[in-house]
């Protein structure tokens, strides 16, 4: 249905200044432009906003109705004024003072950063920045520059530049030449020598050089030591006053960090720079290498509850804390003297981790007794380096009484060059099963041949063991060997009993050897008796 209606307006500001048509017919779905001019007075500022609300109102039924808003903002404007320039003469080893005017000539408050370039690189002094201007408003900004003592007979230039925070793109620079009275000299400057060294990780090192004015009038010069890498480094001191061909020491301080690698290399420069000219300057280089460094973390403690005659396993985590990949060893103890066992030895990477499983083997007698084993990881290129983890173990039962005993000892006599066997009888004498090591020790050395040497005997249980002894046939004839037969309780090496094998190689015949007296006896009749 074809409808009338009327336009109105309504303004925060009072910046609307017309608004066609005031009233319009449409057909149904029929538009139609509504335009609302809006003048910005003079005098507003960014600060000022005025909302213009247009309301069309069907005029068949009044109910019927729809609105829009229209916001209207200033737009800020930058400028600025930055003045004047200055030109001064003054004498070598002053401060020069120089004051300008910062205008804000925009349309609002703006913030200003100022900034300094001496063509000399002399020292520049400014007020803080940034500096917050009312519009139309001018404040003073004073700048100093010090002049170096070397700065005879030479010219500078300071550029001094205020710029506009909200926009970068509004700048204004003043210019100030300051003339140096009396008769330039030769500028110069050395820094020798260059040096090296090498620390571990997070050590500081210390490294002196020598700064002379080549020149030949006085100068004061800045020194400055920059890493290659980032490391931490100091220069002390950071300024020097030298008569012509006067030397002076500085001292450069340079820290490995923490986490550098062995063979990591650094190189500080350090520059000594004239304040009168910065393009008189001269460098040394400090290059530092770092050392490696072992650590190992071999983690957790462990704890654990097994029956007697079982094998238990303990895990652990062996970190390479160290700056150098390494190869790492492992040794196991039992506080009873148990059998243990270790893997082989392991390389590691920086700060990398690997599992170590290690083994304890339970003896049979070894119920309701407590262990403490103690795994150690070894460095293999720092012996020093190690770290170790306890596994305590517990074995269920009650502790019973350990015992054993072995019979007869035996002797024997045999001849060079022979093998003898001798036989023993192992007896457990206690009274829980328990397991046993058979070890055998000649006392010339001889060969020694264990045909068991492990044995796991009930309570009064027994077993036989056979022990072979080789003579050596370069052996002396007389000569006695004992050899000592041990038999050790696994579950405790304080239990145990030993039997003798003594053997005598036997002696050699001694023969004697007579002589023969064969009489020749004569046919001669003997005489007789002589008659009287």
């Amino acid at each position: 249905m074809t409808d009338s209606f009327s336009v109105a307006s309504d303004t925060t500001m009072g910046w609307l200044n017309s608004l066609t048509p005031g009233a319009i017919v449409l057909g149904p779905g029929v538009t139609r432009t509504v335009t609302a001019t809006v003048g910005i007075p003079v005098m507003a500022t960014p600060a000022d906003e005025d909302i213009t609300v247009i309301t069309v109102t069907s005029q068949l039924s009044p109910t019927i109705f729809d609105f829009v808003f229209g916001t209207t903002r200033v737009r800020q404007l930058h400028g600025l004024e930055f003045e004047p320039d200055h030109l001064l003469t003054t004498t070598a080893g002053s401060t020069v003072t120089y004051t300008h005017l910062l205008t804000n000539t925009g349309n609002w408050t703006d913030s200003f950063d100022l900034s300094a370039v001496s063509s000399r690189g002399w020292p520049v002094t400014l007020p803080p920045s940034p500096i917050t201007v009312t519009n139309g408003i001018s404040v003073g900004v004073v700048v100093t520059l010090t002049v170096p003592i070397g700065g005879s007979g030479l010219t500078d230039t300071l550029h001094v530049t205020a710029t506009s925070t909200i926009s970068p793109a509004f700048t204004a620079m003043v210019t100030n030449t300051t003339i140096v009275s009396g008769t330039a000299g030769n500028l110069g400057v050395l820094i020798e020598p260059n040096r090296s060294g090498s620390g571990l990780p997070g050590s500081t090192l210390v490294y002196v050089h020598q700064v002379t004015n080549a020149g030949d009038i006085p100068d004061s010069f800045s020194l400055s030591a920059v890493s290659g890498n980032g490391w931490t480094t100091a220069v002390t001191p950071t300024a020097l006053v030298l008569n012509a061909l006067q030397s002076a020491p500085v001292t450069v301080t340079v820290t490995i960090p923490a986490g550098a690698l062995s063979g990591d290399m650094d190189v500080v420069t350090v520059t000594a720079r004239s304040d009168a000219d910065a393009a008189f300057f001269d460098t040394a280089e400090d290059t530092t290498t770092v050392e490696p460094s072992f650590g190992v973390l071999l983690e957790p403690d462990n704890s654990g509850t097994a029956n007697a005659g079982e094998l238990l396993t303990y895990a652990h985590v062996l970190t390479n804390t160290g700056n150098v990949t390494d190869t790492f060893t492992f040794a196991a103890s039992s506080s009873n003297g148990w059998v243990t066992a270790v893997p082989a030895d392991v390389t590691v990477g920086i700060d990398l981790t690997t599992t170590v499983v290690v083994s304890l083997t339970i003896p049979s007698g070894a119920s309701g007794l407590a262990d403490t084993m103690i795994v150690t990881a070894t460095s293999t290129t720092d012996v020093t380096t190690m770290d170790s983890a306890v596994n305590t173990t517990t074995v269920n039962g009650s502790p019973g009484t350990l015992g054993v005993a072995i019979s007869p000892d035996n002797n024997t006599t045999t001849d060079a060059g022979t093998t003898i066997q001798y036989q023993h009888t192992v007896e457990n004498t206690g009274t829980t099963t328990d397991d046993y090591t058979i070890t055998a020790v000649s006392s010339q050395g001889w060969t020694i041949t264990l045909l068991t040497t492990q044995v796991t005997l009930a309570p009064s249980e027994t077993a036989n063991i056979s022990v072979r002894v080789t003579v050596p046939g370069t052996a002396v004839a007389g000569t006695i060997d004992t050899v000592t037969v041990t038999v050790t309780s696994n579950t405790d090496n304080a239990v145990t009993d030993t039997a003798t094998d003594t053997t005598t190689v036997t002696p050699n015949e001694t023969l004697v050897y007579l002589p023969i007296i064969f009489n020749n006896f004569s046919a001669t009749t003997p005489p007789g008796p002589t008659p009287t």
